[in-house]
């Protein structure tokens, strides 16, 4: 990441710190002093700078190294340097100094280099910075591309640089060139590169003309910079985290002390104050860092739908194990991708990708199949993909899957076709109740039914007549029946 920062001094006569502030500069360098001499806007400045909230950093012109002040001789050099540095520590420390500390070394016009010697002259600037480190500050070398180049050993020198080098495209630019933390194709350019790679790339002046009433200073013009490390000597944000997975932060204090967010692991890059009472989903945990006395440790959290860090000490908030909830499903399946291309989809038995299941065999869920899904949980980032979390079904047991879109999809179950209805048997008409057999009657029998029929009826020619036949028959059949 890239900051802006100012470095100013006496040249600029006056400088209205709030105007630099309201632009987004992070931090500003004021000149404390010109050999021993005491810059005579320092503590004006040093004081607006602190005041408008920015942080403050400081450095001192070396003049050890002018042949007018060793004549040549690196032990008077070193004598000189001493004296130099000393006044700027005290200067430093009543100023509370708390970003960078700059050796500036440089010739102005005129100007003649009395310490000629790659390894000496690199030995005095290491010995000027271990004072200031002794001292408690952070200490850098501020010079020209070109100067490294001539006077210094890059591989001898212990302490980062801050580097001036002025290419055609950015004298002039007002911030608008390389704050994505490249640099322009030169040699230079590719010398920086390889500085900032290493962690040895503090700052980089690119510019030194106009602007200044932009940023609130008296003067037409202004030294502006992008600045990438910060006072522990890393770059923004490189700071190493350990994934930490399943823990949350619970802000418990917001005004005094306020549980802060960063943009860096740093404190002099805040965003905001957490809400109180709110929790925020841990990434990673970081380093510890001592603030008052209090040992604190660095969080990266899930903020605003990117990551922020916060420095989580006992009196602002809590870090705490959560479960992850889970929400009830119905209906959906998850179905798993197939075909050559096809990546493997694994479950785990619990929201953790190093804990495979072995429900089925190295947890590799089979290609074109489909799980009836159970119920759903959060979003997880892993290799740059986003993917939810499941729980799903697998032979009889519930298991956990990250469900990630290169891999597999949940969608709805299909549809079940209704069955169809049974067509009912007809029911078997009964059988026909046969009609009662009739009565078996002899001839005899009819003759005496006819005979009873005959008597009833009243009395005429005709019933006689039939009597008489009647007897006739009755005769007959006497005569066979024998």
């Amino acid at each position: 990441m890239s900051y802006k920062m100012l470095d100013i001094s006496k040249h600029q006569s006056t400088f209205n710190a709030s105007v630099a502030a309201s632009k987004g500069i992070r931090t500003v360098i004021c000149r404390c002093a010109y050999a021993t001499s005491e810059d005579v806007k320092w503590k004006q400045f040093s004081s607006a700078v602190k005041s408008a909230g920015m942080e403050l950093g400081t450095y001192g012109f070396l003049t050890a190294h002018y042949k007018s002040r060793n004549n040549g001789d690196y032990n008077t050099a070193r004598a000189v340097m001493v004296q130099q540095v000393n006044k700027w520590i005290a200067l430093a420390k009543a100023a509370g100094v708390h970003s960078w500390f700059a050796v500036d070394q440089e010739l102005e016009p005129g100007g003649v280099m009395g310490i000629t010697n790659k390894a000496q002259n690199t030995s005095l600037l290491n010995e000027a910075c271990d004072m200031i480190a002794a001292a408690g500050f952070s200490p850098c070398v501020y010079c020209s591309a070109s100067w490294v180049d001539s006077y210094i050993d890059q591989n001898a020198l212990k302490y980062p640089y801050w580097i001036a080098y002025y290419h055609s495209a950015t004298k002039a630019n007002d911030f608008g060139l390389y704050g994505d933390g490249t640099f322009p194709a030169s040699r230079y350019g590719n010398m920086m590169k390889a500085m900032k790679m290493a962690n040895k790339l503090v700052a980089w002046q690119y510019g030194s003309t106009g602007c200044g009433p932009a940023y609130g200073m008296g003067s037409p013009n202004l030294d502006r910079n992008w600045m990438y490390l910060t006072t522990d000597g890393m770059e923004d944000g490189s700071m190493e985290f350990v994934p930490l997975k399943n823990y949350q932060i619970r802000v418990t204090s917001a005004t005094k002390p306020a549980c802060e967010v960063f943009s860096a692991p740093h404190t002099d890059a805040p965003l905001a104050v957490l809400e109180l009472g709110k929790t925020y989903n841990v990434i990673g945990k970081g380093s510890n860092l001592t603030i008052g006395g209090m040992v604190g440790t660095w969080y990266s959290i899930e903020y605003n739908g990117g990551v922020g860090y916060v420095w989580a000490y006992q009196d602002r908030c809590v870090v705490e194990e959560y479960k992850m909830e889970f929400v009830s499903v119905e209906n959906k399946q998850l179905r798993i991708f197939d075909g050559e291309s096809a990546k493997n989809c694994q479950v785990f038995e619990e929201t953790d990708v190093n804990k495979i299941s072995d429900v089925v065999p190295g947890g590799n869920l089979q290609h074109g199949a489909c799980y009836a899904v159970i119920a759903k949980g959060d979003a997880e980032e892993v290799g740059g993909m986003t993917g939810v979390w499941y729980i799903i079904s697998v032979n009889g047991k519930n298991v956990y899957c990250l469900a990630l879109p290169d891999r597999c999809v949940v969608e709805d179950k299909p549809a079940q076709k209704p069955e169809p209805e049974p067509i009912p048997e007809p029911t078997p008409e009964p059988d026909p109740i046969p009609d009662p057999a009739p009565e078996k009657y002899t001839i005899r029998d009819l003759l005496d039914l006819l005979s009873d029929e005959i008597e009833d009826l009243p009395a005429s020619r005709e019933t006689n007549f039939a009597m008489l036949k009647l007897m006739e028959c009755s005769l007959w059949l006497g005569d066979h029946a024998k």
